[in-house]
Formats: structure tokens, sequence, C-alpha cells
């Protein structure tokens, strides 16, 4: 044969390619052959090892950079898409399904772009009241490594069809939207479909409504108004869900009366309000500060410094109005002073303040001799108020006389000065100009008791002048 060679005890062939020059030799031997034979056998076995070496080097490298332009390769993917309704008709309320299939046919994605090799869609679509369609959520179909121009792929998936309640009935044409992958270039395209709402199915829905919550009555709980009121709950029915609730309440409410818009959007967009009223009263009275229970005066004193001290305070008006039946200057004895405060309104709020107004007096005597009985015993005081002396007999009420017991208690009780110990002149109390003092004399009975006595002098403003005196035998 040609390009066969035959030597005694083995033949070897030439390839009609031999890469890179290479020879490879095929060796067969028969029978045993002598020690020359054998060492041509290693001859032949060696040139094997070396012609076989090389090549099979070339073919590791050609091998390994075709699987590197291969990965580095990545064609257009063309996609088709389909879409089909099932059923091809909706009742209002209800829903269907579109069965999306996507068929590649040509191109290749490698392994590094598998990620991004992606067709994606809308997971749901709404035939809205008023025949609209709102697609809703995304839905995304991966295709894997492959050439699809030599094996094509069909991924598929759903796409729900929603029909509000409320939608229009007859044929709605619905064009389905899709996205792609960002890092691979794959042409896809769905068709529009076309579905039939039909009013067979549910019932329509209850027209949207808001019921607001029940008009209130708050008290005021701050300067002027009100915060912080609670409005309560609206109520709401019909339409679709969810519902967006919202209400124009203010922070703070002024005294009166406030209307609050409470609205409620649901899911289709549809509108319903409703109003409650917000009241704001007052009728907590101020409270009154300041005024003391009882106030202490020297006759002729000023009623200023007393009303200085009383104010009022208001949890909602800040300004109430304090007013009293106060003198200007208080006259002798007791004085109820009547407090009143009153807010915007009209609440009051009333408190007393017990006045008492005394002279100052002097002249409290005891008589630490013993008088005779029958004998005259003198006895004077002196009476002031703010402006100075009093001279005017009239501030006396009454003068009393009464025994007293070994203990200093009276014996029965002070009676006028006419008694069985002495006789006078009730009326005799005279002002001495020349001491500045009220005197009067007293005639003793020679059959007066012996003993301890007291004069009891009462002056009008309820201060008692006392004298403590002793009559011997």
């Amino acid at each position: 044969m040609p390009g066969i060679k035959s030597q005694p005890g083995y033949c070897y062939a030439r390839m009609p390619v031999e890469p890179r020059g290479i020879k490879l030799g095929i060796v067969q031997s028969t029978g045993s052959g002598t020690i020359s034979n054998l060492r041509r056998k290693k001859k032949v076995t060696r040139m094997r090892k070396r012609r076989l070496v090389p090549f099979v080097t070339l073919l590791i490298v050609a091998l390994l950079a075709n699987v590197a332009l291969a990965a580095a390769v990545v064609t257009d993917v063309v996609v088709v898409g389909n879409a089909t309704a099932t059923p091809a008709s909706v009742d209002q309320g209800g829903l269907t399904h579109v069965t999306v299939s996507f068929t590649a046919t040509n191109g290749s994605v490698s392994s590094a772009q598998a990620n991004n090799a992606w067709v994606e869609v809308p997971e749901k679509y709404v035939i809205g009241e008023t025949g609209g369609v709102t697609a809703t959520g995304t839905k995304r179909v991966y295709f894997p490594p492959g050439n699809y121009t030599q094996s094509p792929l069909i991924l598929s998936t759903t796409i729900t069809i929603e029909a509000h309640a409320n939608a229009p009935t007859g044929a709605h044409t619905i064009a389905l939207s899709v996205n792609c992958g960002s890092n691979v270039n794959i042409n896809a395209t769905i068709p529009s479909i076309f579905v039939d709402v039909t009013g067979s199915g549910l019932p329509p829905a209850d027209p949207l409504k808001i019921t607001a919550p029940a008009d209130i009555t708050f008290e005021g709980n701050t300067s002027g108004g009100a915060q912080n009121v609670p409005l309560g709950a609206p109520e709401v029915e019909g339409g679709t869900e969810p519902y967006d609730i919202s209400n124009d309440a203010p922070n703070f409410f002024p005294l009166g009366t406030t209307i609050v818009t409470w609205t409620v959007t649901d899911a289709d967009g549809t509108v319903a309000t409703a109003t409650q009223k917000v009241t704001v009263v007052d009728t907590t009275p101020p409270e009154i500060l300041g005024a003391p229970d009882t106030w202490f005066v020297t006759v002729g004193a000023s009623s200023a410094p007393l009303i200085a001290l009383v104010s009022a305070v208001d949890i909602v008006d800040p300004n109430p109005v304090v007013t009293h039946d106060a003198p200007a200057t208080f006259g002798p004895g007791e004085k109820i002073v009547k407090w009143t405060a009153t807010d915007a309104s009209g609440n009051f709020t009333e408190k007393t303040t017990v006045v008492t107004a005394t002279y100052i007096v002097s002249g409290d005597v005891v008589i630490t001799r013993i008088v005779k009985r029958g004998s005259t015993i003198p006895f004077k005081f002196s009476v002031s108020d703010v402006n100075g002396v009093v001279s005017d007999p009239a501030v006396i009420r009454s003068s009393k006389i009464a025994q007293l017991s070994q203990d200093g208690d009276l014996i029965g009780e002070a009676v006028e000065l006419e008694t069985s110990a002495g006789k006078s002149n009730i009326n005799g109390w005279r002002y001495d100009a020349n001491d500045g003092h009220f005197i009067w004399t007293w005639q003793s009975s020679r059959s007066a008791e012996p003993g301890d006595y007291v004069l009891v002098v009462e002056l009008v403003c309820g201060t008692k002048v006392k004298f403590f005196f002793r009559l011997g035998k």
C-alpha cells in the first residue's frame, strides 16, 4: 500500500493528515523475534511517544480556545409571545386567567448572562368601574443557558384578569405589556387579548358609603378651646377594598361647633364623604385664689390690701373677672365680703371672707387695792382707730358688772350696772379731752357683798374692756 513500509517483525503507517508534521507509528508484532528485533521494537515505541505528546497538547489547546470563544459569544434571542384568555369572558366582580407563552426560536444564552435573560409581565390586570385597565405587580420568566437556534424553548406563565363589580359589560381589549432583561437582547412581542365582561356573575357592589362617628360635645381643656378630642372611628361599606380613610380635623378645636369632614377612597378611586359635628363647651367655673377665710383689721382700715390678694384662674378663659362687695374702708364689727369670679362662658364661683374690724383699746385695769363698800370707783380707757383717738361715746355698746368666785369665775351672769352692788347711769360714760380717755364713775353700795368683781365694757366692734376690782367689808 502506498505510504506503508514493511520491515521484518513490524510495520507503521503514515497518516494522511499529520498535525505539524508529526507522524504516528502503528506497530504490530509477530512471533517472538530476536534480540535485534526487540531493540527495533523499543526504538519504535520511543518514536511513537515522541510523536504523540505534541499532538495531544495541541488538541487540548484547541479545545480550550473553542470553549472560551463559545462563552464570550451571546447572540440575540428572539422570543415570540402568545396569550390566550381562559375563559374568554369574565363576570362582573369575577376573575379569569391569561396563559402567556414565550418561544425562544433563535440565538443563545451563556451561563454568565443567564441571570439577565428574562421576560417580565404584569401579575394582574384590573378592568375598573369606568372600563379603564390597570396593571399591578410583576411576574418574571428566566431563560436558561442554551443555543435556541438549534433547540427552541417554550416557557409559559399566567396573568390574572379581574373585572370590577361595576365594570362595563361587553368586549374589552387588553394590550399586554412585556419587559426584557438588560444584558441580553431579547425581542419579545405579545398580541393583545379580548375579554368579554358579562353581567351574569356577582351582583354589583354596593355604592361606597362612609358614616362619620356620632356628633360629640367635649369640655374645653385648654385656653380658648380643646385639644386631643377623641373623634371616634367611621364606618365604611360598599365599594372595593382596601379603603383609604382620612379627615380634616384640626389639632385645636375652638369653643363652639366645628364641622369635621371624613373622606374614604376605595381601590377603584371612588370617593365618599360624611361630616361630624364637634362642639366644644366650657361649663367649668373659674377658681378663686388668694381669698382668706378671715381677715382682721383696725376700724377704718382700707380694703385695698385685701382686694389685692384675690385673683382667679380658668381652664378655657385666660382672663376671668373677679368682683366683690368689700367697702372702701371697714367699719367696726364683722363684715362678710363676697367674691365672685366669672369666665367668658358665664360660669362663676363664689367665696367669702369674714372681715373683723376692731378698735385699739388701752386702759384695761386690775384694781389691786381693796375698795370700801359705798365708795366711788372711777373707770377709764381710751379707744383709737386707724385715724387716731375716738371721742364719740357711741362706740360703747354696753357695760355690765358681775361678782367673781375665788377661782376667778363669774358668779352668775354679768348684769347691767344697775345692780344690788350699786347704781349708776348706764350711759354715764363721757370723753375727757384733756387726757384722751372715756371716764365713768361708779358708786358702790354699802350693802354690796364683799368680794372680787369685774366690769365688762363691750364696744360696738365687739371688743370687750374688762376692769377687775375688790370690794372690802
